[in-house]
């Protein structure tokens, strides 16, 4: 990662097999999802300075972490976001993790607190 200002710029990638496909994030620019070497599309919406991205097992779906405090669930067929997840309003949200099953996922944020939704 990279500080710029006092604000963190992190860079991230995350890739699913199937169908393949890479989620990126750079920071303070909006969530792209890549398929064959190409953008796709850029995800719109809250996504606020993404600090970390990962896909559903499915692959229909990916969640972003941002420092605002939210993690959102991103659809990957229309870039629409599907739910948003307020973890605190004093806190960003570190990261998000999907549970194995694809049915709930846990958010960390730099209030040192796990929420499990």
């Amino acid at each position: 990662s990279e500080t710029l200002s006092g604000d963190v710029l992190r860079h991230v990638l995350y890739f699913v097999p199937r169908p393949p496909q890479v989620a990126s994030s750079m920071g303070l620019q909006a969530p792209e999802l890549w398929r064959g070497g190409e953008k796709d599309f850029a995800f719109r919406g809250r996504t606020g300075r993404v600090v970390d991205v990962q896909f559903f097992p499915d692959g229909g779906r990916l969640i972003t972490s941002s420092l605002e405090g939210w993690s959102a669930i991103w659809s990957t067929m229309s870039g629409h976001v599907l739910r948003t997840l307020r973890h605190s309003a004093e806190a960003g949200v570190f990261e998000a993790r999907v549970f194995p099953d694809g049915r709930r996922v846990a958010t960390i944020g730099s209030d040192r607190r796990v929420v499990v939704w």
